[in-house]
């Protein structure tokens, strides 16, 4: 016994060490309990992990749909080119009196270099 306390866990707990592998016959019942109980502690932990990773993914997913969904409805100063190029608008058949957008429209992005100079200055 002295020499089986010197023997590593993982050969103390190892299946052929708490019952008999082939009549099945339990030589151990209380740590055999305990390694269950650990291996359906570690079932559960993998069960809820994947539940966990499931529900982040699907609120990502559902994140990233509406993030798509701004980014689509995103107000662009492209939209309104064909407005002021035409010179009038198509539902009243009214002239624009003032050439510039009104206060609403948005400003035409700023290329990288025009950026980068006005972080510059």
């Amino acid at each position: 016994t002295r020499q089986f306390r010197n023997l590593p866990l993982s050969y103390k707990t190892s299946d052929g060490r708490l019952y008999d592998i082939l009549n099945g016959e339990v030589v151990q019942p209380e740590r055999l309990l305990h390694h269950e109980h650990l291996k359906d502690r570690r079932r559960n932990l993998h069960r809820r992990n994947q539940e966990v990773c499931r529900d982040q993914k699907t609120r990502g997913d559902s994140w990233a749909e509406l993030e798509q969904q701004r980014r689509h409805a995103r107000i662009s100063s492209v939209r309104f080119q064909g407005q002021k190029v035409r010179g009038y608008n198509v539902i009243t058949q009214q002239k624009h009196k003032d050439p510039k957008p009104h206060k609403y429209h948005p400003k035409p992005k700023l290329s990288v270099w025009e950026a980068m100079q006005k972080t510059k200055s």
